[in-house]
């Protein structure tokens, strides 16, 4: 695009993302989220939290606890207004798990919201995650002996 005489802005960028979301193509959206970088653009709040309306109005949750690791942007209100929603509707999908013996693809994000519940004091959501594990027969010891659980 510079090549052409049209120089990139945030606001293009967040378009673009949103777009993609709307699109119903979210894989995309993280893709150019991505290369931003790549290209030299700062990724800042607008861009990230575009980035995770997106991925929550698809419903993929867990993508949003998965990757928000090292991105070194500080989330601020618009970015907790966003994940709270979707949070909540995520604690829901857990328990629907267990009411139907729904087996996860992948244990690890039990774990992360043991953490994540303890991080943030709410013991009581954390022992109901650590319930829902064993009623859907997920191995605890496992992640016991790789010390994620203290």
């Amino acid at each position: 695009m510079p090549k052409n005489g049209v120089d990139w802005d945030e606001d293009m960028w967040v378009e673009m993302i949103g777009s993609y979301g709307k699109a119903d193509m979210v894989e995309k959206s993280v893709k150019l989220f991505q290369k931003m970088g790549a290209l030299g653009m700062e990724r800042t709040i607008k861009p990230h939290n575009m980035l995770f309306k997106v991925i929550m109005r698809r419903g993929r949750y867990m993508m949003v606890v998965r990757g928000d690791e090292g991105l070194g942007i500080k989330p601020d209100a618009t970015t907790h207004s966003t994940l709270l929603p979707g949070l909540c509707e995520a604690q829901t999908s857990l328990k629907e798990m267990v009411e139907k013996h729904i087996e996860p693809k992948e244990n690890s994000i039990f774990m992360r919201l043991i953490t994540e519940h303890c991080k943030a004091g709410n013991l009581d959501a954390a022992a109901d995650v650590l319930e829902a594990m064993i009623r859907l027969s997920i191995p605890i010891e496992a992640e016991l002996l790789h010390g994620r659980i203290v």
